[in-house]
């Protein structure tokens, strides 16, 4: 028999306020896993889900030509968080740039078409989802093929397509700080 677990993310300004709540919530055991997570809005954050070299390094090497700037690299348990050194001050450069995550080619007069686009694939994607039956795993597996079906992915290499559809839909990353499982030990690298 298969244990389902609800995960839930809270994120905060303030790191202390997070981890103590984390931690009331934990003290109810076998109901929740709590994980605490950042509400990031001023850099672009890449979520990698495997930790194959290859794919890391294409995904900076193209990422920072497109971008001009540098990313810190954080190795996690099962991937890799990639950071943008650079904070943004114009929200509207910080859109153009999210956009342009999953499709660089993007034009700046584009961007609210091209974000009204994904906005609607993902609700119509999610529609889907409840009319097929698919639990949150199978939905999580299948819908990157149908970015990319869609025409609206451009991008190079392996990462967390949904983890960058979520920051347009919500206009933030939500990056987990919290560790994952007990050998998760996050830790900057050089690449």
């Amino acid at each position: 028999m298969t244990e389902i677990r609800k995960v839930t993310r809270y994120h905060t300004k303030f790191k202390n306020v997070a981890f103590n709540y984390m931690n009331e919530k934990n003290k109810v055991k076998g109901k929740n896993v709590w994980r605490v997570a950042i509400k990031v809005k001023n850099r672009i954050i890449f979520d990698i889900d495997d930790l194959d070299e290859q794919n890391i390094r294409e995904i900076l090497k193209y990422y920072q030509g497109l971008f001009f700037y540098g990313f810190r690299v954080i190795k996690t348990l099962s991937g890799y968080h990639l950071i943008s050194k650079v904070k943004y001050t114009d929200n509207l450069e910080w859109q153009y740039d999210v956009c342009r995550v999953l499709y660089p080619l993007l034009e700046r007069k584009d961007i609210q078409n091209y974000i009204e686009k994904v906005q609607k694939f993902y609700k119509d994607e999610r529609k889907k989802q409840q009319i097929d039956g698919l639990d949150r795993k199978e939905f999580i597996e299948y819908l990157p093929q149908k970015f990319i079906e869609s025409g609206l992915f451009c991008g190079i290499g392996n990462f967390d397509m949904l983890f960058a559809i979520n920051v347009i839909m919500k206009d933030y990353y939500c990056l987990r700080i919290s560790k994952k499982a007990k050998g998760d030990k996050p830790v900057e690298v050089e690449l």
